[in-house]
């Protein structure tokens, strides 16, 4: 095997004129790492919360149309009941409004789906996702079929929805927190020394089997 010996340098270490050269590109390469982790850790969130299967989209570069929304494969009754018990307080009334559609839901009578609208096409934002709730003929053909249709509307209006906005929202914001970390030399600089990349002196990173025992 042959040994090349090569000169290799920390990030603080370089001419600044170097990093400025290389940071930008960094930083964005930095940003994207750190928002597909958020990803990850956000949609396990939204799985312990009762969303099952959940699935994060988000643009987040302060442009029109940007934004965060996720779709679901189906609701965990007994998580979510709890997560909307939890944001509604104590008024009993919501309490059996929830309890009663989700039972609805947990005896497969009516199923809570995602569906991507029109807007889809161009953007990844909350309103590009529509909230619905498809109830079983066999409940519709029933004297309160109507009254359950209201029932079901009703509940994701008031309580599904809001919690999806809040989530979404949730995201964005802690999205946009790492976006705006693309413009901090420091940030650059810290990440570097934790992952203890190296670099040659005009900028180029080694790669991590290039400098093995220095």
């Amino acid at each position: 095997m042959e040994y090349i010996q090569i000169e290799a340098f920390k990030y603080e270490e370089l001419a600044d004129e170097v990093k400025d050269k290389i940071t930008p590109e960094l930083l964005e390469d930095v940003v994207n790492m750190d928002l597909k982790d958020e990803k990850i850790a956000f949609e396990s969130y939204l799985e312990q919360i009762g969303f099952i299967e959940p699935t994060l989209n988000y643009s987040l570069n302060y442009c029109q149309g940007d934004g965060a929304s996720f779709t679901f494969q189906g609701v965990d009754v007994e998580k979510l009941e709890n997560t909307l018990i939890m944001c509604q307080g104590t008024d009993f009334r919501h309490y059996q409004h929830i309890k009663r559609v989700l039972g609805l839901v947990h005896c497969d009578l009516v199923l809570i789906n995602p569906s991507a609208n029109s807007f889809r096409n161009r953007y990844c934002h909350t309103y590009t996702i529509d909230l619905e709730g498809f109830i079983d003929n066999h409940i519709l053909d029933q004297s309160n079929g109507s009254f359950i249709e209201d029932l079901v509307n009703t509940f994701i209006d008031y309580f599904l929805k809001p919690l999806y906005l809040s989530l979404c929202r949730e995201f964005e914001k802690i999205g946009y927190s790492i976006v705006d970390l693309g413009c901090d030399y420091d940030y650059a600089q810290d990440f570097c020394k934790a992952n203890n990349f190296l670099f040659l002196k005009d900028g180029t990173l080694l790669p991590r089997n290039k400098y093995h025992d220095l």
